[in-house]
């Protein structure tokens, strides 16, 4: 089954795409501080159900993942260089992009019992001292 996701450039040209991640990305932070503030000051239902936040976290996170797995380094540049982003907007995206890959990495070394737990927001068994 394919996931949600906000992640739709209508094509596949740099503009598009940089404008459709900064628009995924713009989604994701403002869904994050929606549930943070939920959490601190508790669920109201003014933003949502407990629920709706945690779905929509998932799909805007998941969003921002596609989005950013589709811009190489080299096209980032390009789209700093074109001056498509701004240089703190390239700084962001950059550190977001190496997130992104130091998390592949990790995942791929971690036991499949282990990538389950953290899924679930639990210590992998394997972590714990």
């Amino acid at each position: 089954m394919q996931r949600a996701t906000l992640f739709n450039p209508i094509d596949n040209s740099l503009e598009t795409k940089v404008k459709s991640v900064r628009d995924v990305q713009k989604a994701y932070l403002s869904v994050k501080a929606s549930l943070e503030y939920s959490k601190l000051h508790g669920y109201n239902q003014s933003l949502g159900t407990k629920e709706e936040l945690d779905q929509a976290y998932i799909i805007t996170k998941d969003s921002f993942k596609q989005a950013m797995r589709s811009l190489s380094d080299h096209e980032l540049q390009k789209a700093r260089k074109e001056e498509l982003i701004t240089t703190k907007q390239f700084q962001n995206l950059s550190v977001e992009r190496h997130k992104a890959k130091f998390n592949k990495m990790r995942s791929n070394q971690m036991l499949p019992e282990d990538k389950q737990n953290v899924k679930h927001g639990r210590v992998p068994p394997s972590h714990k001292k």
